[in-house]
């Protein structure tokens, strides 16, 4: 593991192709999602945010899935999340933030592309040591519109990475990153993984993902977390993630090196 840890330091992504979690969780959040679309949830709450649910024309995305369907809690709260993130960064703890579910429909025709961006500019409230889990609910092949990471841009300054996650044009957009800096190599890594295989990375690299040019949906889960590396930044909106740090099944530690639960991440100053 020490070969993982040290690619995902220096790459700012880690792929584990191989499936991390089992066949039978994933065909049961898979037979949730058509009761998802039609707003039918199982823990009396409602997601945070629906994203053009319904249109086979756009990216389609649930925020805070974890919070409406017993399912996706489970899912999102798999204990080999956690000790994978705790393996891949050297954390104490690590605990889940925030969901999204994402289905990229097929064909390729809409606006399903997202364009380079990290997630840092869209996680302004969080300094330190925040990650992405993207797991995939069905086999994720290089013309699904998989993920695309750009290697080693974690370390780039921010000041070069103000993207755009809805520009439509991929190769404009890195145009225009391209000129805010000196040539750098853009490397980019498809996230092709198997059912129940995940892509991790770090907030500050950049990513983005082209049209599904593949026969079936592209379909899966973000589970955004952080370690006890990580500290609130004050005086930033946080949008209400940050006031549910402490409750237990909105934003649960997935992995504790001591054991038990751990206290929120404190606040920067």
């Amino acid at each position: 593991m020490e070969d993982a840890r040290q690619q995902y330091l220096e790459n700012g992504y880690h792929l584990h192709p191989e499936p991390l979690v089992e066949a039978s969780l994933l065909r049961r959040a898979l037979d949730r999602i058509p009761a998802l679309i039609d707003e039918r949830y199982d823990t009396g709450a409602r997601p945070w945010r629906r994203y053009n649910v319904g249109d086979p024309h756009k990216l389609q995305k649930i925020d805070q899935v974890h919070l409406c369907d017993k399912t996706f809690h489970v899912l999102a709260t798999h204990p080999k999340i956690g000790e994978h993130v705790a393996r891949l960064t050297g954390a104490d703890r690590v605990q889940l933030w925030a969901t999204q579910l994402f289905l990229k429909p097929p064909g390729g025709g809409g606006r399903e592309v997202i364009g380079w961006h990290t997630d840092r500019e869209n996680w302004p409230f969080w300094d330190g040591e925040v990650l992405t889990v993207w797991l995939a609910l069905e086999d994720v092949g290089p013309d699904a519109g998989p993920v695309l990471y750009v290697e080693g841009s974690h370390r780039w300054p921010d000041a070069e990475k103000r993207g755009d996650a809805y520009a439509q044009d991929l190769a404009s957009l890195e145009a225009r990153l391209q000129a805010m800096g000196p040539p750098r190599p853009w490397r980019k890594v498809p996230v092709v993984v198997k059912a129940g295989g995940v892509g991790v990375h770090s907030a500050d690299i950049l990513h983005g993902s082209r049209a599904n040019e593949s026969l079936v949906p592209r379909v899966g889960l973000g589970i955004n977390v952080l370690t006890d590396r990580a500290r609130r930044r004050m005086g930033v909106a946080d949008y209400g993630y940050a006031s549910y740090l402490d409750h237990p099944f909105v934003a649960p530690i997935l992995y504790s090196r001591t054991g038990g639960a751990a206290p929120p991440p404190r606040a920067a100053p």
